[in-house]
């Protein structure tokens, strides 16, 4: 499915690349407004440059261009999907898919744009999950590669940071910058077509949901989510029952503060869900990519079907 045009959208400093077919096309009906438009402080070896494609054009000059050609920003936009900030290229997607639609989920999870402006990092306990999953969906829907350290609380993390002004601002679109409470919505595009939020679920799930731990022989099997944003909360059960899957409707959760402590003093929203067929039907919709939950989602799955066929047995 397709984007809408987020050029008028992104930082204006953000350069592209490949602009030169349309602007040697309003160069050649209006080069000398053009020039006068254009050339501002800039030596006018700059301005030929961009015609001829030998360096890419600032977004900010593009949209100055709109006064001779009110098209040129959607032209652009059709052709163009290099950009930079600097030295670093990446590539930004024209489409919403459903590796976008997963990665805009993590993101909404664990993950984080920094006020800066320069770099998104996601934080989890995994480093599997990181470097297996995350990684390859940076590469692949933006053709960068991610920095991954290690730091220490009271027990190790993981962090994955990818250093780009525009990722960062094309990201912005679909994700809050700093702090992301009472900002998190599901984007329309994706809570629009069922394959899309599938995927957001699953990346947002792989992140910040639980299951039980049944490698570790637990009894009770259940899925939970928790957020302090109410407001969120309700967009995700509504989407879950859109999806024709039974959930509880969130209620009100006592939460320590910090993990470990022991007074619970933060208020969050929980959904949850108990019921084996109901927690059947949930994991056999959300596909968990993150390896210890797509692990503990088969065990699940396996002892739901192991304690049907003993109740027909019976």
């Amino acid at each position: 499915m397709k984007l809408e045009n987020y050029l008028l959208s992104i930082d204006p400093k953000i350069k592209i690349f490949g602009a030169s077919k349309e602007l040697k096309k309003l160069h050649n009906k209006n080069k000398s407004i053009m020039i006068n438009i254009l050339k501002d402080k800039s030596h006018i070896s700059s301005y030929y440059n961009w015609i001829s494609g030998k360096t890419p054009i600032s977004l900010e000059k593009i949209l100055k261009l709109r006064y001779i050609d009110d098209k040129i920003v959607e032209n652009i936009f059709r052709e163009c999907n290099t950009f930079s900030v600097g030295e670093k290229k990446c590539k930004l997607p024209k489409d919403m898919t459903n590796e976008l639609s997963y990665l805009i989920g993590a993101l909404h999870g664990d993950g984080s744009l920094h006020k800066n402006k320069k770099y998104i990092a996601v934080t989890g306990e995994s480093e599997r999950y990181l470097e297996d999953v995350l990684n390859p969906l940076f590469k692949n829907i933006f053709e960068v590669k991610c920095g991954l350290s290690k730091f220490k609380g009271k027990k190790y993390y993981y962090r994955i940071t990818v250093g780009s002004k525009v990722i960062q601002s094309f990201l912005s679109i679909f994700c809050p910058i700093g702090k992301k409470k009472g900002k998190l919505k599901i984007p329309k595009i994706i809570r629009n077509k069922k394959s899309f939020l599938l995927s957001y679920l699953s990346g947002l799930f792989d992140t910040d949901g639980c299951l039980t731990h049944a490698e570790k022989g637990r009894k009770q099997l259940y899925f939970t989510f928790l957020q302090s944003d109410k407001k969120f909360v309700l967009d995700v059960y509504k989407s879950l029952i859109n999806l024709k899957l039974r959930i509880n409707h969130p209620y009100r959760f006592m939460s320590p503060k910090k993990p470990g402590e022991l007074s619970r003093d933060l208020i969050e929203w929980r959904l949850y869900i108990g019921s084996k067929k109901d927690l059947s039907n949930f994991l056999k919709k959300i596909n968990f990519l993150h390896p210890d939950k797509k692990m503990r989602a088969e065990l699940i799955l396996n002892k739901i079907q192991r304690q049907g066929q003993d109740i027909q047995l019976r």
